[in-house]
């Protein structure tokens, strides 16, 4: 198992940014595009690639790619946190606090 890890993780790096990027994305949120999961958080900061600067430039066309909303939750110099959604999975969740926040809208 470590050995193809090991193999993902080298083919990864020989991706271009926005490649890179894509694959990122579609490892971190399989389960919303294969609808098990309305919703999920990812983090792209300026360490290793500098993600944060990859995200920037790539984000609209990953996303209209994968069909995925997002909605940048907190930016800073560092870092973007960002939930990536799939709206009909998400109106589909019975909570009583969203009742009265959708009937607010």
């Amino acid at each position: 198992m470590k050995n193809v890890l090991l193999k993902f993780i080298a083919t990864l790096n020989t991706f271009s940014d926005s490649e890179y990027l894509m694959a990122k994305i579609e490892l971190e949120v399989a389960p919303i595009l294969v609808g098990l999961k309305p919703s999920s958080l990812m983090t792209f900061s300026k360490d290793s690639r500098n993600l944060y600067q990859i995200w920037e430039t790539f984000k609209d066309k990953c996303c209209e790619g994968l069909k995925l909303q997002y909605f940048e939750m907190r930016k800073t110099e560092k870092s973007v946190l960002v939930l990536f959604y799939n709206p009909v999975l998400l109106s589909e969740i019975d909570v009583p606090s969203l009742r009265r926040y959708r009937s607010e809208e």
